[in-house]
């Protein structure tokens, strides 16, 4: 009895916990978001406003810890992760003539695009540091940090017109800007071959009346992308193309004019926002969330069993998406799909795991 009593002091020790996270989500609203540089023949759904995607990839490991003598109690976790994310906005008739580039074919009439574009994609690895649940005046606040050591950064935008002429007849009146370290130019030096990242954020959670909850969070609240020297390249494409490659695609290379210049890249991982509204109830805890990232908002309506330990299902009508979940002792799993194939709009997943305490 004295070796039983013994053990479970032992137990009571707050020993670091081991957890592992990973996710990755790819949305769209009509891209073939997991064939973004593919034909798009299957996927594509062209639309007169913006169209936008987005992919998102992290992993991280680490321990969780109660820190002695801090004053605020709770589980500290400290850990190693890499992440990547890849952005892209284009006008709806940038992503028609992209989508025709793709597929090698001309558009059905002589027309006049706009062509604004815009994508971000970096990737990063380094360590992340998150705080315990604070309590302030009946509110349950987190936050959590991250440092990083950039290995890759690109940010590329263009404006102007691209001109359809007919008869496979195109002219280029474009503006680019294209910001990358692998540029390079026999009259300038490389660019540097590390960059840095920052991002800070936020949690907050409130019970508003018995069984409901209402919770808010803001991720990358504060960020910064930095990438100390490269090579930036300026042009403009104004000229006619009446031929192609070979392989079918329109060979607009000999069009370009610009110059490279050295330049300093600093800017923000755009924000996710998420809202969200829990009921629990004698048959199971039903919720709402909204969540908002890259101009791409989904409402899921969901219901998960009333104890931790159970499983879950979700709906996101816009989309004509669904999300399967499940947890049991620490191990919780999620998939969100709206279809199995390459002509998907959405396809995430995640999965993580902390020992119990």
């Amino acid at each position: 009895m004295a070796l039983a009593d013994a053990g479970a002091g032992a137990m009571d020790l707050s020993w670091p916990r081991p957890y592992v996270q990973a996710s990755s989500s790819a949305w769209s609203n009509g891209l073939p978001v997991l064939d973004i540089d593919g034909p798009w023949t299957r996927g594509y759904q062209a639309r007169s406003g913006t169209q936008r995607a987005y992919q998102d990839l992290a992993a991280e490991a680490g321990v969780a810890l109660k820190v002695p003598g801090l004053p605020q109690a709770g589980v500290w976790r400290v850990g190693v992760l890499a992440r990547s994310q890849a952005l892209v906005e284009l006008s709806g008739q940038a992503a028609e003539v992209v989508q025709a580039y793709q597929s090698r074919q001309d558009p059905a009439q002589p027309r006049v695009f706009d062509a604004h574009t815009r994508a971000l994609s970096w990737r990063g690895r380094g360590v992340a540091l998150h705080s315990p649940q604070m309590q302030w005046q009946g509110w349950t606040a987190s936050a959590s940090a991250q440092w990083m050591s950039l290995r890759y950064l690109r940010y590329a935008q263009s404006a102007g017109q691209v001109v359809y002429q007919g008869g496979g007849s195109y002219d280029y009146l474009l503006a680019v800007e294209d910001d990358s370290p692998s540029a390079s130019t026999p009259f300038l030096a490389r660019g540097a071959k590390r960059g840095q990242a920052q991002s800070v954020s936020v949690a907050l959670g409130r019970e508003v009346w018995p069984g409901l909850d209402l919770s808010f969070k803001v991720d990358d609240l504060w960020s910064r992308l930095r990438w100390p020297r490269l090579n930036a390249l300026q042009a403009t494409v104004n000229t006619q193309v009446a031929t192609k490659t070979a392989e079918g695609y329109i060979n607009y290379e000999p069009a370009v004019r610009g110059q490279f210049t050295p330049a300093v890249v600093d800017i923000r991982i755009p924000r996710a926002y998420q809202a969200m509204a829990t009921w629990q109830r004698p048959e199971g805890q039903w919720s709402v969330r909204v969540h908002r990232q890259w101009g791409l908002q989904q409402t899921w309506l969901g219901w998960h069993t009333a104890s931790a330990d159970g499983f879950g299902v979700a709906v996101e009508p816009r989309f004509g998406a669904v999300q399967l979940g499940a947890q049991w002792r620490g191990l919780a799993a999620h998939a969100m799909f709206d279809r199995q194939d390459s002509s998907a709009h959405v396809r995430q997943w995640d999965l993580s795991y902390q020992w119990p305490w």
